[in-house]
């Protein structure tokens, strides 16, 4: 594959691992978001983890996400 695309298979992990800690960033935000709406975590699981809905409920203080990044902070590091 890395033939076809002209890509070293080594240097785009870090650029996929890019790719999935914002995934993981905006679904997470996304909970917030619909918790704040009042929707209940059941509703909110619809599609995904319960556990991870509590996970991100338990621990979201996205708050610290603007200041973790204007410090310079990577996506992988936010989203860990």
């Amino acid at each position: 594959m890395s033939k076809i695309f002209s890509f070293n298979v080594s240097s785009s992990s870090p650029w996929i691992e890019d790719i999935q800690a914002r995934q993981q960033a905006s679904r997470d935000s996304v909970i917030v978001r619909l918790s704040r709406l009042g929707w209940i975590q059941d509703e909110i699981a619809a599609g995904i983890d319960q556990s991870r809905v509590t996970q991100v409920m338990r621990n979201g203080s996205f708050a610290e996400i603007k200041d973790l990044l204007s410090e310079g902070r990577d996506m992988a590091y936010v989203a860990g």
